[in-house]
């Protein structure tokens, strides 16, 4: 697992001047708010990447451990703002993770936070979600684009902020879902919640209660379309089915004349061939969405290895250089470093050896 590094994480911090309202934040004394940036930041664990650079009264941190990279922030800064963000974590309203490598959130990993209103975890590859504690003021809670299969009862009882989670679009990848929990959400539009279910065949149960979209339809408008475009048969507890049934048996009541079976034909067709279609462009969609998340991790590590690299190489020029003599380094010119450390960063490197020599066979700058 890589470090982040301390100016990283600095740069990563961004003041926030425009808040929601629904966010309910009053600044004191005109103080500066930040949101923390580590989007395509190559994190793989918020607590132990991110919340060791961060201390508060709440949790105490072995700041002697820290000390070196608080140091190196500082020497790096052009003011002193943002570091007092790393002893006062309060101050961090937003935090985007998205397009990391996350593959699991603890229920204390973002505790250090405890003003947190916005987390984004979403593009990442979170197998378990736990839960958020200390997070009875977060507003806004993205977990889309993850591998998570279930949520435990505890993980977001503290959220009692919470507005907007992960809208039901994205669970139409979810083919074999048999039960649907979307109790006490603000889902309002029903013919919206029914188009994203319908493509689920293998839905049985689905709870509704407490959305305000029991308020625009009554229980028997609702259970009607939900059983007449679905193949849910218990809603909210209560067994749908014969109203199901029922909708067939109307359909076989009057049956088509032959024109009208040939029309209900092509329509089916036609229903059947879109489906088809939107499920293709569906899976094809997602499986884009994971390659390009993964391709993202790989530029990311690549750019990480060639920093490490570079700084290493820096290093072996400087040391050959030393080792010239005042002829030979009159030899070279600013334009034939440049063209080898650059254009050509492996034409002409020290060895390991006791004498300097080319790494490779290109011209040697000494000619």
């Amino acid at each position: 697992m890589s470090t982040l590094k301390p100016v990283s994480i600095l740069s990563s911090l961004k003041e926030v001047s425009a808040l929601p309202v629904s966010w309910f934040v009053k600044r004191v004394d005109e103080q500066r708010l930040y949101m923390l940036d580590l989007k395509n930041s190559g994190v793989e664990s918020i607590s132990h990447q991110v919340i060791p650079y961060f201390t508060s009264d709440n949790k105490k941190v072995n700041l002697d451990k820290l000390q070196e990279d608080r140091t190196s922030i500082r020497q790096q800064s052009t003011s002193s703002d943002n570091v007092d963000v790393f002893r006062e974590p309060e101050l961090i309203l937003k935090i985007d993770l998205s397009l990391n490598g996350i593959s699991e959130v603890a229920m204390g990993d973002i505790s250090t936070f405890t003003e947190l209103r916005s987390l984004d975890l979403s593009l990442n590859a979170i197998h378990k979600f736990q839960g958020v504690a200390v997070a009875s003021k977060l507003v806004f809670l993205n977990l889309s684009y993850n591998n998570i299969s279930q949520l435990p009862n505890e993980a977001l009882a503290e959220c009692v902020s919470l507005q907007n989670l992960v809208t039901i679009v994205h669970i139409c990848p979810c083919l074999e879902m048999t039960e649907l929990i979307l109790s006490d959400n603000n889902l309002s539009n029903v013919p919206d919640i029914v188009s994203a279910i319908s493509p689920l065949s293998c839905l049985k149960q689905l709870r509704l209660k407490g959305n305000p979209s029991l308020q625009t339809h009554t229980e028997f408008e609702l259970q009607a379309t939900v059983a007449k475009n679905t193949s849910v048969d218990l809603l909210d507890g209560v067994n749908i089915r014969p109203a199901k049934l029922q909708f067939k048996n109307l359909s076989r009541m009057q049956p088509p004349s032959p024109r009208d079976e040939l029309k209900v034909e092509l329509k089916d067709a036609v229903k059947e061939s879109m489906t088809e279609a939107r499920e293709r462009q569906k899976k094809k969609t997602h499986d884009s969405i994971a390659f390009l998340h993964k391709k993202i991790i790989t530029l990311l590590d690549e750019l990480e290895e060639f920093e490490v690299t570079s700084f290493t190489d820096t290093e072996a020029w400087c040391r050959y250089i030393d080792t010239l003599t005042t002829e030979e380094a009159q030899a070279l010119t600013v334009s034939k470093i440049r063209s080898a450390a650059i254009a050509e960063p492996d034409g002409y490197l020290p060895s390991k050896g006791s004498e300097y020599q080319p790494r490779s066979s290109r011209t040697n700058l000494r000619k």
